[in-house]
C-alpha cells in the first residue's frame, strides 16, 4: 500500500527530544477486501471471542477454509510483512484453544458431512430449496444455539439457464454498457405476501429469486444470526455470460437492501495488483483468454491450465513474486524463518490455484473481522522521529537494550507481540492520534519502536507507521514509560494513501 506521509516538526527540551515528520449495515466483501494487513488485530480477535460460524459447501466452496488453514503459518512468519501473535488465524470447530469456531460442512470429502445429516450439500444441491429447510432445522437444535453466522455457497448451478424461471422477461432489463441489471430501484424492502418486491424475486424464479426470497425470511425468523449471501464461482463467460447476470442479481439485491455478500466471483476475478480478467474470460481456474479469440482454452483436467496460447494469471503473479517457504531453517534451529517478504503462500484450492486460495482465505478474514465490529477502515501512515535525551549520543542513540538482550517480544503498553525485533532499535514507544488535543475525541494508539536514528519504526522495521484510523486530522502523541509525553502543537492531516 502507497501512502502520503505529511510532515510537520516539534522540538522539546527536557528529558524528551522530539520531532515529528508530518509526514447489522451493508457488508459487501470483494476483491478490494483482499490485503491481510490491512485488517486490525483487535477485530482479528474480537472475532475469535465472539463469532460461531457454520459453513456448508462443495468442493468450489472449499477454497476459503483451505487458504485459511495454510494462512496460520505463513502468517506466524511474518508472510506479506504481518507482525501479528503467533496462530492469531488459527481456526477449528469449537474454537478450541482461542481459535476461531467455524463449523466446517464439506458435502463432498471423502466422509462427506452436511449441515443436516444427509441434507442439502450446497445452494444448489439437491434443488434450490433444501438448505433454507436444513438450516432452519440446524438452528432449531439446541445443540447450535451458540451459531451466529451461516453461510452456503454455490457450486456451478448459477452457470446454467435453467436458474432462472424460463421466459424471464428480467432479462430485457440487462444494461449492456455497464453489465449490471437495475431491477430493485425504488423497491421498497417488503417480502410479505403480495408485495411488489417479493413478486420481484418470484417473477426471477427458482435459484436466484428464491434464494434471495429464502435468505430474507431466514433473515427475519432468525434475527440473532447473520446470514452470508454468495455469488457462484466464474466459469468463463465473461461479463455477458448468464453466469455473471445471475451474480449481478444477488449483488443488486444485496446492495440496495444492506445485506451481507461474500462476493465469491469478484474476488476470483481480479489479481492482488487489481487487474481484471473476468473481462477476459477468467475462469475457476484463474484461466483467461490471454489471445484474444473469445475462448478460454484449457487441458480439461480437474485442475484445468490454459492451452493454445491461453494464460492463467494466479501462476504469472505467483512466478513474479517470492513464495513462502514453510522449510526455511537457515540456523537449524527448528523454527520456520522469518519471511516478511513472501507474497503468497502454497495452499491446495479446489479447481483452481494457490493464490485464489490465498484471496479467498484474505477476504474470509475481512468478513469476519467486519462482523466483529471493524468498519473497514485502512490504516493512515505517518512518519515521526524521535530523541529520547539519556541514550542521545552525537546524533544517534545507543541500543543497549537490544544489544544486552533486555528488549522484550511483548510491548509494554498493549498486547502488540513481534517474533524478532528489527536492527539497531532503543526501545518501545507508543504513538497515539488524537482528535482533540485534550484526548476527550477519538483517540487511536499504536505500539512501535525507536531506532537509533531517531526515526519510529513498525513493528515490522519500515520507517512508515500505519495505524488503524480513519483519514483526516490529528494531534499526534508519542510517549515512553520513562519520559513525559508530547504532543504536535498543532493538527495534523493524516491519510491512508
Amino acid at each position: 500500500m502507497n501512502h502520503k506521509i505529511n510532515r510537520i516538526y516539534i522540538v522539546l527540551i527536557i528529558t524528551l527530544y522530539m520531532m515529528i515528520h508530518t509526514v447489522h449495515a451493508q457488508i459487501i466483501i470483494n476483491h478490494t477486501c483482499t490485503d491481510i494487513t490491512d485488517i486490525p488485530q483487535w477485530a482479528i480477535e474480537t472475532a475469535k471471542t465472539d463469532l460461531h460460524i457454520a459453513y456448508a459447501h462443495t468442493s468450489h466452496g472449499r477454497q476459503p477454509v483451505e487458504g485459511m488453514t495454510y494462512l496460520v503459518d505463513f502468517a506466524n512468519s511474518n508472510g506479506s510483512g504481518l507482525f501479528l501473535p503467533s496462530d492469531i488465524f488459527q481456526w477449528n470447530e469449537g474454537g478450541v484453544d482461542d481459535a476461531l469456531d467455524l463449523r466446517n460442512y464439506d458435502g463432498v470429502q471423502q466422509n462427506p458431512r452436511t449441515l443436516v445429516p444427509g441434507g442439502a450439500k450446497d445452494l444448489g444441491n439437491p434443488n434450490g430449496t433444501q438448505w433454507a429447510i436444513d438450516t432452519r432445522t440446524y438452528l432449531n437444535d439446541p445443540a447450535n444455539s451458540d451459531i451466529n453466522v451461516i453461510i452456503w455457497s454455490w457450486c456451478g448451478q448459477l452457470s446454467g439457464i435453467w436458474a432462472h424461471r424460463y421466459g424471464w422477461p428480467g432479462w430485457e432489463s440487462w444494461d449492456e454498457i455497464n453489465h449490471c441489471f437495475h431491477l430493485f430501484d425504488d423497491i421498497a424492502y417488503d417480502i410479505s405476501s403480495g408485495s411488489d418486491l417479493r413478486l420481484q424475486l418470484e417473477d426471477i424464479g427458482s435459484f436466484v429469486g428464491y434464494y434471495l426470497l429464502q435468505m430474507s425470511e431466514l433473515e427475519q425468523d432468525y434475527p440473532e444470526v447473520r446470514f452470508i449471501y454468495m455469488t457462484g464461482h466464474l466459469d468463463g463467460t465473461g461479463l455477458d455470460g448468464i453466469l455473471n447476470k445471475h451474480n449481478e442479481i444477488i449483488c443488486e439485491y444485496c446492495c440496495e437492501y444492506n445485506k451481507i455478500l461474500y462476493d465469491f466471483a469478484d474476488i476470483e476475478s481480479y489479481d492482488p495488483d487489481g487487474i481484471d480478467f473476468i473481462s477476459q474470460l477468467g475462469d475457476d481456474g484463474c484461466n483467461y483468454d490471454a489471445n484474444n479469440n473469445g475462448i478460454t482454452e484449457t487441458n480439461g483436467a480437474s485442475a484445468a491450465l490454459p492451452i493454445n496460447g491461453d494464460a492463467n494469471w494466479a501462476i504469472e503473479w505467483q512466478d513474479s513474486h517470492l513464495q513462502f517457504d514453510p522449510n526455511l531453517d537457515e540456523n537449524e534451529d527448528g523454527i520456520t524463518d522469518s519471511q516478511p517478504d513472501a507474497a503468497w503462500y502454497y495452499s491446495t484450492s479446489a479447481h483452481s490455484q494457490a493464490l485464489n486460495a490465498n484471496l479467498k482465505a484474505y477476504a474470509s478474514w475481512w468478513l469476519w473481522a467486519r462482523l466483529a465490529g471493524w468498519d473497514g477502515t485502512i490504516p493512515v501512515a505517518v512518519s515521526v522521529k524521535v530523541f529520547l535525551e539519556g541514550p542521545c549520543n552525537a546524533g544517534s542513540m545507543e541500543t543497549g537494550l537490544q544489544t544486552g538482550d533486555h528488549l522484550p517480544l511483548e510491548s509494554p503498553y498493549d498486547e502488540a507481540e513481534v517474533s524478532v525485533i528489527p536492527d539497531n532499535v532503543v526501545d518501545w514507544l507508543q504513538v497515539e492520534l488524537r482528535t482533540l488535543a485534550d484526548g476527550s475525541g477519538e483517540n487511536y494508539l499504536k505500539s512501535v519502536f525507536l531506532r537509533n536514528d531517531g526515526m519510529l519504526v513498525d513493528l515490522d522495521g519500515s520507517d512508515t507507521i500505519s495505524i488503524n484510523a480513519p483519514e483526516g486530522d490529528y494531534f499526534i502523541v508519542v510517549r515512553h514509560r520513562n519520559h513525559l509525553a508530547v504532543m504536535s502543537d498543532g493538527l495534523v492531516h493524516l491519510s491512508e494513501e
